[in-house]
């Protein structure tokens, strides 16, 4: 299989792409009936594909609008979102907020405390120490820092700061999955800078099929093609975000109980799940556990889950809890 990476559609700190049909594939005609949209948020892109008769119009609008509440909620990059907001209130009184921050952040923190910090919302700082995230002041605390309820958060100590881009993006993706089946559409599959929800069938009668791009430097090429079948899929990696120095490799992602970045085997991991949150927020989790502790964790919690290990120039599989019953190659 030959593809570029703009085939791939692959996002920022990901290796998961969605495979479209090549022109000479059979029933390729028959599949063109159906509507490609794409947009962009996020500091990345979206692109869904949505039955004939669509009203792109519409879903675009409902798209839109989406990713601009998720934005206004949750992004640390505009100084006037209710995230921001949070982060730089020196107090630890109780602060109302939209459900959008409620359901976000109680998701984060479940997810944080099953892994026992290895999802670790308080990071943002750390993550800014090695030059990724915008998040230049307070300290690193603990997700157990931090509560949520009623429609409010607080936090235990006033320096303590919130990152949840690891998750938020999941978020916007469900929310858009639910737009398009409150209009009454059952066959769809949106990819949102990597991350896919996948409803119902392809066009063609059968199952969506996604790849997984092998993670390594050089030409594009599909490690794996799985099946979704009402399913959400996630993959954590730093194929493209991350950089060397002195030889060695620094990647986006940190961990919290080292207080540095990822250094392990560990290329991806792809976890599949019935929402994009929680599939997205496990990913970063499993990415940061490392194949020992992740596998058993996984394998303890039924999480599907694809590790792609680097073993010198090569990649090794490693699968956990029957993610291999969706490979198709």
């Amino acid at each position: 299989m030959s593809l570029t990476r703009r085939d791939l559609l692959v996002g920022t700190g990901s290796g998961l792409l969605a495979v479209a049909l090549p022109p000479q594939s059979p029933g390729y005609a028959a599949s063109r009936a159906a509507i490609n949209l794409r947009g962009g948020g996020f500091g990345t892109t979206w692109r869904a594909v949505l039955p004939a008769g669509s009203d792109v119009a519409l879903v675009r609008r409902r798209f839109e609008a989406i990713i601009a509440s998720v934005n206004n909620a949750v992004s640390p990059f505009h100084a006037n979102s209710e995230l921001s907001t949070f982060n730089a209130t020196q107090t630890t009184d109780w602060i109302t907020v939209s459900s959008t921050v409620e359901a976000i952040l109680a998701e984060g923190l479940r997810i944080a405390g099953i892994s026992i910090g290895a999802f670790e919302p308080t990071i943002g700082p750390l993550v800014h120490r090695f030059g990724f995230g915008p998040i230049n002041s307070g300290m690193v605390g603990t997700y157990s820092e931090i509560e949520v309820g009623n429609g409010m958060i607080r936090k235990r100590r006033k320096d303590l700061t919130l990152d949840l881009c690891g998750i938020a993006k999941g978020y916007a993706l469900d929310q858009m999955g639910e737009a398009l089946q409150d209009l009454g559409l059952r066959d769809f599959i949106i990819e949102f800078g990597g991350e896919i929800r996948a409803c119902g069938s392809h066009p063609l009668g059968r199952p969506w099929e996604v790849g997984i791009e092998r993670p390594l430097a050089g030409p594009p090429y599909v490690q794996r093609i799985v099946r979704l079948e009402e399913m959400c899929l996630a993959t954590s990696g730093d194929l493209v975000n991350a950089f060397v120095v002195a030889g060695r490799r620094y990647s986006h992602i940190v961990d919290p109980h080292t207080g540095n970045p990822v250094d392990n085997r560990v290329a991806s991991v792809s976890v599949m799940a019935i929402t994009a949150m929680e599939a997205d927020a496990l990913a970063t989790a499993l990415f940061v556990m490392g194949s020992g502790l992740g596998s058993q964790f996984a394998a303890r919690h039924n999480i599907p889950a694809l590790f792609l290990l680097l073993e010198k120039t090569e990649i090794r599989e490693l699968v956990v809890s029957g993610f291999e019953r969706s490979f198709v190659a």
